[in-house]
């Protein structure tokens, strides 16, 4: 072992710097840790054009949004639970392991230099394996492993919910989301310029190093990535949001969590639904109308697992890439970091911390940005049920406002006939449990303070 590369040497801050075990080349890792030839031709050189817009329905800017009614509220995440999660599998044919496994956390003992990114990495994995209803395995996998309904008034995913957050916190950036209503609940759906969508120019060791670091359980391979749904409530609303992550770490009172066993009724009229869409991947071909196959697979990970994990030179090493990733890691609610810096992709320097305590105060320190936050999804709730029967989508371009438009048709819808009935159903009866049940302490009456008289934005506080 490298003497400038202790086993684990703990500083004063808590955080554990790690190298670890034999790196076997025969071994598959993350999308197997393999080369690929730099001038593959499937890699996207340039950005597709963005999609037409439609008409405007609402501009909504920065400034109101300011509520200075709610300065005595405190804005926070709590009740946060997971609820479901789910692999794609690494096959043409679209096909989601539930409740899979994210990869676990297997360093290096002795650090190997490794080789630059050189792949296709699609933005969103969910749009460029499913084109047609993106979002459809998450609420396939909320419905098969937590068949009791909740009552949800936001649907999201990390990137939907951190472009808003970006927004109100005055931060230039471009994005769009497709809006859709189903029952009462307001669903925000990623969109990028095309589906399959790649990211570009992409350096450095971001994808090789978890590669070559982490494992994916036997009965989940070969898995491309890992996702989670979880709930929370945020400003009096429950929110369901899709994310991904990097990987897990095995700790030594780690309990696999129980998933929810559905019912027979529900078994047939769910599960025995999805089962029925299974396919045989190696006899079909990927079209827009491939249907979804589901299969059993995995456990179900804890939350207080998981992790994210960044890359970096060495040469950057001063610099606070840990404060730049918690907003992120804040809407996300995920409480381990690990960063790892590199010298020309030899990794001497991994850091892995629980960040808990960070993210904490990052909320604590940032609530008129959060406020806002509240504001604005009530703000967006209170438009798309207004006019729940116009597609719609939000258009922000960079340095403008956020703008609410009527969605063209080239845009598609976010669920299949048969997955919006049975995903409504769910919805109903999360709405009925909430009514018929009393509140506790007070707690289920929410707390509508990004609401006022005037707005009536989630009509909660009306």
């Amino acid at each position: 072992m490298s003497a400038d590369c202790p086993l684990q040497d703990t500083n004063p801050s808590g955080r554990t710097k790690t190298n670890f075990a034999p790196f076997d080349k025969g071994r598959r890792g993350r999308g197997g840790f393999r080369g690929v030839d730099r001038r593959n031709p499937l890699v996207q050189t340039k950005e597709s054009p963005p999609p037409p817009l439609g008409d405007l329905i609402e501009a909504i800017s920065q400034k109101s949004l300011d509520n200075s009614e709610g300065e005595d509220v405190y804005f926070g995440i709590t009740e946060s639970k997971l609820i479901a999660s789910y692999n794609w599998a690494d096959q043409k044919a679209p096909k989601i392991i539930i409740p899979g496994c994210p990869p676990l956390w297997k360093p290096l003992e002795h650090p190997q230099q490794l080789q630059g990114d050189s792949g296709v990495y699609y933005r969103d994995h969910n749009s460029a394996f499913f084109p047609k209803h993106p979002l459809e395995p998450a609420i396939v996998s909320v419905m098969r492993m937590h068949p009791n309904p909740l009552e949800i008034d936001i649907v999201g995913c990390n990137s939907t919910f951190g472009h808003l957050l970006r927004f109100v916190r005055g931060i230039e950036c471009t994005f769009r989301m497709l809006v859709e209503v189903v029952g009462e609940t307001v669903h925000l759906v990623r969109r990028e310029n095309s589906p399959k969508e790649q990211l570009l120019g992409v350096k450095g060791f971001g994808h090789t190093f978890p590669d070559a670091y982490t494992i994916w359980a036997p009965d989940v391979q070969p898995s491309k990535s890992h996702h989670r749904i979880l709930t929370y409530r945020f400003g009096g609303l429950s929110l369901l949001i899709r994310q991904s992550c990097d990987g897990y770490i095995e700790e030594k009172e780690t309990k696999v969590l129980p998933a929810t066993a559905p019912s027979k009724d529900q078994e047939d009229g769910i599960v025995g639904h999805f089962e029925s869409l299974s396919i045989n991947s190696s006899s079909v071909r990927l079209t827009d109308a491939t249907p979804l196959e589901v299969v059993d697979g995995g456990q179900l990970t804890p939350q207080s697992t998981i992790f994210d994990l960044k890359t970096r030179s060495i040469r950057s090493i001063d610099q606070d890439t840990l404060g730049n990733e918690l907003p992120r890691l804040w809407a996300m609610q995920i409480p381990k970091f690990i960063l790892a810096h590199h010298k020309h992709g030899l990794f001497c320097n991994i850091e892995v911390s629980d960040i808990q305590e960070e993210v904490q105060n990052w909320e604590k320190s940032h609530q008129p940005d959060l406020n806002r936050l509240s504001a604005l999804l009530c703000r967006i709730i209170a438009t798309a049920l207004e006019k729940k029967d116009t597609l719609l989508e939000i258009v922000r371009v960079q340095g403008g406002p956020l703008e609410i438009r009527q969605r063209l048709p080239d845009a598609g819808v976010a669920f299949s006939e048969q997955v919006k009935e049975q995903w409504l159903k769910w919805l109903d009866g999360g709405g009925e449990a909430h009514n018929d049940s009393d509140s506790e302490s007070g707690s289920e009456s929410g707390d509508f303070t990004g609401c006022n008289e005037e707005c009536g934005y989630c009509g909660k506080c009306s």
